[in-house]
């Protein structure tokens, strides 16, 4: 709604926009949103604004595509497409989009403004580090070791579809309590 009635064709909003509105300022309410103003903040703003809303809600999906959008659709500056392309990756990285997220980190690592380009480098090898845990975690045969191995890395839901194949006979003091904190 706060996009459409950005763009000059689209000023006057219609019933349901307005009906809308006063929901969806409820809603932000109840969330610790900020409310929604009409006509005050340019559309650029606001699909940042809303991916990083995406992204603060574990909505990586949806905050990739408002990402993508604020990159594709306007004209941006080096510290600007830097910032979207660094929470883009993040988001990637969440969804183990590894390769779009190490991409998008090396786009900022060799963009004309370096400001950023060192934590780009890092977030980078970190993903790397990460796949090649992951590798070698996943080649372990036993399930329970396995599940120690996904806890030990905070991949919590992993480790608990691992416990969850031990057979109830071969579950340890040790294993029960793992799972309850993966839980």
């Amino acid at each position: 709604i706060t996009i459409k009635q950005t763009r000059g064709r689209s000023r006057q909003l219609g019933i349901s926009d307005r009906l809308a509105l006063p929901f969806l300022n409820g809603m932000n309410r109840i969330l610790g949103l900020p409310r929604l103003k009409l006509g005050k903040m340019p559309e650029q703003e606001l699909v940042l604004d809303l991916a990083f809303q995406f992204e603060s809600f574990r909505e990586y999906g949806k905050a990739v595509r408002g990402d993508t959008v604020y990159l594709t659709d306007f004209s941006l500056g080096e510290d600007e497409k830097d910032f979207a392309l660094l929470h883009r990756g993040f988001c990637h990285a969440m969804l183990n989009h590894f390769e779009s997220a190490v991409a998008d980190f090396a786009a900022v690592e060799t963009s004309g403004s370096r400001r950023n380009a060192d934590t780009a480098r890092r977030l980078s090898q970190f993903l790397k580090d990460l796949r090649e845990r992951i590798r070698i975690i996943e080649s372990v045969q036993d399930p329970a070791r396995r599940g120690e191995l996904y806890y030990e890395a905070a991949a919590y839901a992993k480790a608990l579809e691992n416990f969850a194949l031990v057979e109830e006979s071969r579950r340890s003091a040790r294993l029960r309590f793992l799972t309850a904190r993966s839980l």
